[in-house]
């Protein structure tokens, strides 16, 4: 079957009925053009292109949607190969910072953008090829280093598997956290685990309530972009300038535009500090109803669509984290968001894989990406150190709930 293809360099010039006709609106919240938008209006140092895939019938059958980003190529780096590229970094920064191409977007939530229609007929090798060209010739327009396709779970890799005779080598993602849906609420899910769990649990939740902190739970479309100043964002910058892997770095007008773009489909849960309105005026209004920016200490960021929910983002203040409990917190309250919802499947973020494993029971989903050196000093990096570049990254089994 042959395929036509159109380019559009914003997700506003794309037609909603093709792109919803390619998705599954009840769980692809990541491919929704809401999703999308957000990132695109807020990612302003980033380059976007949206492709539309039809068939002979003039079908729309697949959507991709493609970015450039400047990444750290050592990214996922171990051992050897990580020292090696911190002494290049030392040499020329350019050597280890590079552009890449990628059919995704710059945002780490183990999501796709690549979506094929399941309910016509596709011949997925044949759009893959022609996706290829599409990138190639804008990657090295954009003088990239490397084309990635990122991040598939399984079932998505098998369907794609003819992308590695086109070049691309699949490497290990970080896997995804995932706990069990089916509780009504956190205090439901603690309930159902045996003493030896549930006592550390309840132990950081009473440190928490002797502080006098409260927890605020917000949808985007109930004044977030106002709450969230760049004060708030700086909670976020605290949390990424600690982690382990650091792929992408957002802009505090990413949150914004995540409330504003998916207003009933966006949760922020918000940990508050009253006493530091009190000490400012005698005079403010310091009751339960009110929330100042200046008032928070800690947060997290989460989507949602019907059939599932996504724990993406926290800030916290570290100078306070100790004396609450306070990451520990913040997450039984986003969590409590999800089980709420009552959706098919809860996803909680692809880092602290200890701590969700010890509180939520979380399993992992293994995710993988592929991968295409363009530049001959990646090549030639790909051919002798691939693996030390892109470690495996073993998926931790579901456990039986205690």
């Amino acid at each position: 079957m042959k395929y036509t293809h159109e380019v559009y360099h914003s997700i506003n010039d794309v037609d909603p009925g093709e792109w919803d006709a390619c998705i599954d609106v009840e769980r692809e919240i990541f491919a929704r053009r809401e999703f999308v938008r957000a990132v695109e209006c807020s990612m302003s140092d980033s380059e976007f292109l949206h492709v539309v895939f039809r068939d002979e019938q003039s079908r729309p059958v697949t959507t991709a949607t493609l970015c450039i980003y400047q990444i750290d190529g050592s990214l996922l780096a171990e051992g050897a190969a990580l020292r090696i590229a911190r002494f290049l970094e030392r040499v020329n920064r350019s050597l280890i910072h590079v552009p890449i191409a990628i059919c995704g977007l710059p945002v780490s939530a183990g999501q796709s953008n690549l979506r094929i229609r399941t309910d016509v007929d596709v011949d997925v090798d044949a759009v893959l090829q022609q996706l290829d060209i599409v990138m190639t010739t804008w990657a090295r327009q954009h003088r990239a280093r490397a084309i990635v396709f990122k991040e598939f779970n399984d079932a998505e890799c098998s369907r794609i598997k003819a992308i590695e005779s086109l070049g691309y080598r699949r490497a290990d993602s970080l896997p995804m956290n995932c706990t069990q849906p089916g509780f009504e609420t956190f205090e439901d899910y603690l309930a159902s685990l045996k003493s030896r769990r549930r006592s550390p649990i309840r132990r950081a939740i009473k440190k928490f309530e002797k502080t006098g902190l409260r927890i605020v739970q917000k949808r985007g479309g109930e004044g977030v972009p106002e709450l969230f100043t760049d004060d708030v964002h700086k909670l976020y910058l605290a949390v990424l300038e600690r982690a382990e892997v650091k792929f992408e770095r957002l802009p505090a007008e990413f949150f914004r535009e995540i409330a504003r773009e998916l207003p009933d489909n966006s949760w922020f849960t918000f940990v508050v500090d009253d006493r530091a309105r009190s000490n400012r005026s005698q005079t403010s209004d310091t009751s339960s109803e009110t929330l100042e920016a200046s008032d928070i200490i800690a947060f997290a960021t989460s989507v949602h669509s019907p059939a599932s929910f996504h724990q993406m983002f926290v800030g916290v203040r570290y100078d306070r984290k100790e004396e609450s409990d306070l990451y520990f917190n913040l997450f039984f309250h986003a969590i409590d968001v999800a089980f709420r919802q009552q959706t098919e499947e809860i996803q909680v973020g692809q880092s602290a894989n200890e701590f969700k494993r010890q509180k939520f029971s979380c399993w992992h989903e293994p995710l993988s990406f592929f991968v295409k050196p363009l530049h001959p000093v990646a090549k030639l990096v790909f051919r002798l150190a691939f693996k030390s570049f892109f470690p495996s990254y073993p998926a931790r089994p579901k456990e039986k709930t205690e």
